[in-house]
This record gives C-alpha cells, structure tokens and sequence, in this order.
C-alpha cells in the first residue's frame, strides 16, 4: 500500500521564475514505499512509485519542472497513470540539493515530508551524520512525542570497512539521551543496503535515510540524516525555501524562512504556492530562537543546533536542528529541524530547508 502520494496543486500556474543551481539531470531515490524522482536534463521529469524496489510501478508520473531562485522547485504534470494518479496540468513542490537530496510534499498538503537522496551511490569512506525523524508509528497509530524513552533524533554511522551501520546516539524530544543498538551489516547495491527489518538509502556524499520495518507500515520509521560538521553560526544566515511538517493536524506547510542575528534567530514566513519564485511572499507564522550551537541540551554534539520556536498562540517549545553547509559546493545550505507540535505536545513537527543561492 502507498503511504503517500505527491501534493498535486490544481492547474493555475505560479508567477515568473528563474533557475538555480545544477542544471544536470539527477535521479533520487528514498521509502515511502518506494520513490524514484528523474529530474533530466532537458527540463522534464519522471517520478515512479512502487511497494519496494524491483516490485512493479504503482504511479508513474510525467512532466517538466523548474528550480526557483527561491529554491523550491516545481512540477507540472503533462501525464500520469496508476494509483490516484493526477491530472495534466497539476503542480508539486519539492525542495532539491542537485546531486545531494530531493523532498516532496505529500498528497493535499496533509502528511509526511517525502525525503529522498541521490540515487545509485554506495559510500567508499565512513559516514558520520545527524538523523532526526520524519515518520513514525507504534502498532499503527503515531508515536507518542512526549514519551521520554522515544528516540527523535541523533548520531547516524556508517563503516565501510565492516559495512556496518549504526545510531551510535539518541534524544528524547526534551532532550535526554535514549540507549541504542546497532542498525545492522549487509551490502550496499545501487545505494540501497537491506539489513533485518531496515532498508537503508546511501550515498557517497554524506546524506542517508534509514527506513525501518520496511514491510510493516504499522511500525514504520523513517529517518534522515546529514553529514556531520561543526557548524559556524554566521554560516547559516540566509533566506531559505521549507516544508512543515506539524503531525497534530496532519499539515504540510511550503515556508520561506530568513535566518539573522549571526544565525541566532529566524523568522518563517508563509510561502504563496502561486509566487514560488519570491523569497518572502507571504505572512509571518512563527519565529526561532537558536541558543547553542554543536550542543545538545549542553552535551558537545557537532552540527546541532539547540533552540526554541514560538508561533504566538502556543507556548514556546523546544526545537532541535541539525545542518550541513555549502553541500557539494553549491553555497546551499540545508538544515533539518524536529519538535513537539506546538498545540499538541504529544504530537512532533518537522521543518526542512534548504537556502537560495
């Protein structure tokens, strides 16, 4: 069964756009169940959907796309067929690294970001990355986010010489450490490494996905993770395209987010789906403090960010980003955040975002 399917926004058209970054054709992979996104070289695009890899095609989807200046990109449909496929003339949005990630927004706006990492590259070296969560369940229904022994985020490792992964660490969502236990060892074929109850989606340049109980979507988790580094505050500043994800009601928000103050503070702005080419289109939502930075509730951990966000309705609550700068010299920067909603503590929120250039 698919878990989600692409956000298809209706047939009107976004304002003007210009294109960034790569303009080489790319292909992504990642779980959901299965995603294939081909962004080619001459401006179209194929996203493929299936159960697992190799199994037949569920959804396949054809279309053009354009990278915004912004940094979002958007796809317009010219054909698809299979499984609630769309209509000739409807719009996704998606976030891109060329050659590093690829994340869509799912089926109306409602649900999980849908990540994905450059296809067909195994790791040669080590990996040593930041995870956080952006899908989980517990005997078919969400996980409980105010739980203290629930794990939200971390370290991610990967050997290559043992082709071994791990999550050497791991945080409650108040910040506590949570006890782990090794992913497991196999092969990584066409960057893909399938061990016990867990498919991993690798790549040679830092980023991976880890997608546990692969067959059981009532014990599904899915984790991102991005290289690790020690990060320089001022690095980040910057205006970047998000998703929101707030699991207390399901949403799925495009956002504009302007980080200042030397990266201690940022501002997200609600992005206008018909104007993605423009920066900062539309009303404030939410604001975020960064208290501390390679820290995590005061233990030295390189490339989190610990901090707090206020929407102005709930109370503040506590927020963990991890980010990668200047990802394979492109000068974008990606950072990747989780929480507990802030009107329902039980429930998590992710943000993911990735700057303009």
């Amino acid at each position: 069964m698919l878990i989600a399917l692409l956000v298809w926004l209706g047939c009107s058209g976004g304002g003007g756009s210009s294109s960034s970054g790569s303009s080489s054709g790319e292909s992504y992979q990642g779980p959901g169940s299965y995603w294939s996104v081909d962004l080619d070289e001459d401006g179209s695009f194929v996203v493929t959907v299936s159960e697992e890899p190799g199994t037949p095609t569920l959804l396949t989807v054809n279309g053009t796309y354009l990278r915004h200046a912004s940094g979002f990109v958007e796809l317009t449909v010219g054909t698809a067929t299979g499984t609630d496929a769309p209509s000739p003339g409807d719009r996704a949005i998606g976030l891109e690294i060329p050659g590093f990630a690829f994340l869509l927004q799912p089926l109306d706006a409602d649900g999980e970001v849908i990540p994905m990492v450059v296809a067909g590259e195994c790791p040669s070296g080590d990996l040593v990355a930041n995870w956080f969560v952006t899908t989980c369940n517990e005997s078919g229904v969400d996980c409980d986010a105010s739980d203290a022994g629930r794990d939200y985020f971390g370290e991610f490792r990967y050997d290559a010489g043992t082709t071994t992964a791990s999550l050497p660490s791991a945080y409650s969502l108040d910040g506590a450490s949570i006890a782990t236990s090794p992913i497991g060892a196999a092969s990584c074929s066409d960057g893909i490494m399938d061990v016990t109850d867990a498919r991993l989606f690798l790549t040679e340049v830092g980023g991976a996905i880890v997608q546990i109980s692969p067959t059981d979507h009532d014990e599904a988790m899915h984790v991102v993770a991005l290289g690790q580094e020690t990060l320089v505050a001022s690095d980040l500043d910057g205006t970047y395209a998000g998703l929101v994800f707030d699991q207390g009601d399901d949403s799925n928000t495009p956002v504009n987010i302007e980080i200042s103050g030397g990266g201690t503070s940022a501002t997200a702005y609600l992005a206008d789906v018909d104007a993605l080419d423009e920066a900062l289109a539309g009303a404030p939502i939410a604001t975020l403090s960064f208290s501390s930075f390679n820290d995590v509730s005061g233990a030295s951990v390189a490339g989190w960010i610990t901090g707090s966000l206020d929407n102005g309705a709930d109370p503040a609550q506590a927020i963990y980003c991890a980010a990668q700068t200047d990802i394979l010299a492109t000068g974008r920067n990606m950072m990747t955040c989780i929480g507990r909603s802030p009107g329902d503590p039980t429930r998590f929120y992710n943000a993911v975002m990735v700057s303009q250039i």
